[in-house]
């Protein structure tokens, strides 16, 4: 059955159904772009929308925001995202009230560009906070990425994010933290929100408000509608999650008040003296592309951060494979430790002693070995002579313990005499050289390659 028309003053019929939704006449601004965008502003609300309740409450948003436009002389191809914003934050209602008004117009420009009325959507691009971010969840997981810049006195730029799911939706809101190098021995660093769309990508950034505050400052890349506003609820304790993930596990502040790696990241990257890139798995890449155009700092990585990744890959693998290089050469040619033993057992250690090997002596009794191809530093002093009451206090006292390693440093053997161990170094040249004088193949070319830790 055809829909009855209830004509209207200056435009064309109107359906029932638009009649009943609150709607007795077109917008001007529809009415007034012409045939086209009132026949599809009239398809809309009936072919589109079937629910009742909900076509009545998108035609009160809709007429509200058209007759807003209409009094402010804004015509149809004048909508853009900043006059939608503008609407918006003159009508101020709850986070759900917006949203729905804000999904309204969406819709229904998203059927005006179908229907090749407009180009563009404007309410496509613009994402508003919801009233709560859960930060207790265990699924909000922190990504990072850093580049450690020795030329530029240290970290370039360090980055985390979280991404939470804004409702059942398609968008997403990211809360970062950021610190980077500006040049000229400037560091700085900020909290900031992204909007995502799934289908569409990134859409919008935004800067907290300098001095915290609890708030945003202005847009930096599209409308998130955040601009100016406070925190919603949730938000400042997800962003403080972020930073403090970032502070305990990668960064901390020198005595200068500069940020730095501390010293165990600057070993996991392996960047006291070299350039570091990381990134932890999943970080998404596209985030910082889309942050150049405002950042004066950018990560460098795709194909020349894959090359260094296998780098250290096959590094840590030929470090690996010199450390049983190592322990195999002493148990094939004990004589590299002191002459006259014979190997009676071997096991498995922590890092003050890879591996521990047990001899027996000439002498008599017995020698433990405790073996790293690693220098010996004082980081492992400690865990030495723990290793000595661990294995000599209850054997004879014929059995000696020695360290054995290609580098003591000096502190470490003055402890080593303190502590009655003996220890036997044996540089890495000399090593080289051994193993060449043997003709043993295999063992020596594993040790030759440059340039490899």
């Amino acid at each position: 059955m055809a829909n009855k028309l209830v004509p209207t003053p200056g435009g064309p019929q109107l359906p029932d159904e638009l009649v009943a939704a609150g709607l007795s006449r077109l917008p001007g601004p529809i009415r007034r772009a012409g045939e086209r965008a009132s026949s599809r502003f009239i398809k809309f609300f009936t072919a589109k929308i079937h629910d009742c309740s909900t076509r009545a409450a998108y035609a009160l948003a809709v007429g509200r925001f058209f007759q807003w436009c209409e009094a402010h002389r804004i015509e149809l191809p004048q909508v853009d995202p900043f006059v939608i914003v503008k609407y918006v934050d003159t009508h101020r209602k709850s986070v759900p009230a917006i949203e729905q008004q804000i999904a309204a117009i969406r819709m229904l420009f998203d059927h005006l560009v179908a229907g090749h009325v407009v180009e563009d959507n404007p309410a496509s691009c613009i994402l508003f906070e919801s009233r709560t971010v859960t930060t207790a969840s265990p699924r909000v997981r922190v990504k990072v990425a850093i580049q450690y810049e020795p030329g530029c006195r240290g970290i370039h730029l360090a980055l985390a994010y979280c991404r939470v799911r804004r409702g059942a939706g398609p968008f997403f809101d990211l809360y970062g933290y950021c610190i980077g190098y500006e040049g000229g021995g400037v560091y700085d660093n900020w909290s900031f929100h992204v909007g995502e769309h799934v289908d569409v990508g990134f859409i919008s950034y935004t800067p907290a408000a300098w001095g915290g505050g609890g708030g945003w400052a202005d847009d930096g890349i599209g409308v998130s509608g955040l601009a100016r506003q406070e925190f919603a609820d949730g938000v400042e304790p997800l962003l403080d999650l972020v930073q403090d993930r970032l502070m305990t596990r990668w960064c901390c502040w020198d005595d200068e008040g500069d940020p730095d790696l501390r010293p165990a990241a600057k070993r996991r990257l392996n960047c006291e003296r070299r350039r570091g890139l990381y990134r932890s798995p999943g970080f998404d890449e596209d985030l910082l592309a889309f942050l150049s155009p405002v950042w004066p700092i950018s990560l460098t990585f795709g194909a020349e951060a894959e090359e260094r990744a296998r780098w250290v890959q096959k590094s840590l693998a030929r470090r690996r494979a010199r450390r049983r290089g190592f322990v195999a050469a002493l148990v094939k040619y004990p004589q590299l430790i002191e002459t006259g033993l014979r190997l009676l057992n071997r096991e498995a250690l922590g890092r003050c002693g890879r591996t521990k090997l047990v001899f027996a002596s000439d002498q008599g009794g017995e020698l433990v070995v405790a073996c790293q191809w690693e220098q010996v530093t004082e980081r492992d002093g400690e865990r030495i002579t723990t290793l000595k009451r661990d294995l000599l206090s209850s054997e004879n006292g014929k059995t000696r313990l020695m360290v054995v390693s290609t580098s003591i440093d000096s502190a470490v053997r003055q402890l080593l005499d303190q502590e009655a161990i003996s220890w036997r170094e044996i540089p890495r040249k000399e090593f080289r050289h051994f193993l060449s004088e043997e003709g043993d193949l295999n063992l020596s070319e594993l040790f030759l390659t440059k340039n490899t830790p």
